[in-house]
């Protein structure tokens, strides 16, 4: 395997593992018992969460009556990022490899309009100044991570086909 190959296995495994690290961090923290390792492992997932995110807890989904380590923008990018690495995992096409070069030009068009969502939350909030829900937010977060999980296997597949 290449080293791009490498970086898009890592990229799918880290997709996957965040995606099911947020809820999965919510659950652990909310739990009562004195398991210390996976209380540890789930303050990490909120401290590399308050990296990424505001965390603002009334902007964010809560499970076991805590919210989660990131929004719910942000856990709408996430789980689409993981969506569409399963989705591209499951139909990719082994070794056909027509039209797999990665057009720029198409992937930043696509980049744009999967922005439009998110932007329109944000002219909603600042024009009408109340926030959207928390599934509108998300909802508008899933295109964004679509598209990068997208790019970055079409971009794996692009360079490999190229060599």
């Amino acid at each position: 395997m290449t080293r791009i190959g490498l970086a898009a296995a890592a990229f799918s495994v880290g997709a996957l593992a965040w995606a099911a690290a947020i809820p999965l961090a919510a659950v652990v923290v909310a739990s009562t018992s004195g398991m210390a390792v996976p209380k540890v492992a789930a303050s990490a997932v909120y401290v590399a969460g308050a990296v990424v995110c505001h965390q603002k807890p009334e902007r964010s989904f809560r499970l076991a009556g805590q919210p989660l380590p990131v929004c719910a923008r942000c856990t709408g990018i996430y789980a689409g990022a993981a969506l569409a690495v399963l989705g591209m995992a499951a139909f990719a096409t082994g070794g056909r490899s027509a039209s797999v070069r990665l057009d720029v030009q198409r992937a930043r068009v696509i980049g744009l309009v999967a922005l439009v969502p998110t932007l329109a939350t944000l002219a909603w909030e600042w024009a009408i100044g109340t926030t959207p829900s928390n599934p509108v937010r998300a909802a508008a977060g899933l295109p964004i991570g679509v598209t990068i999980a997208w790019i970055v296997w079409r971009s794996a597949r692009s360079h490999r086909q190229s060599r």
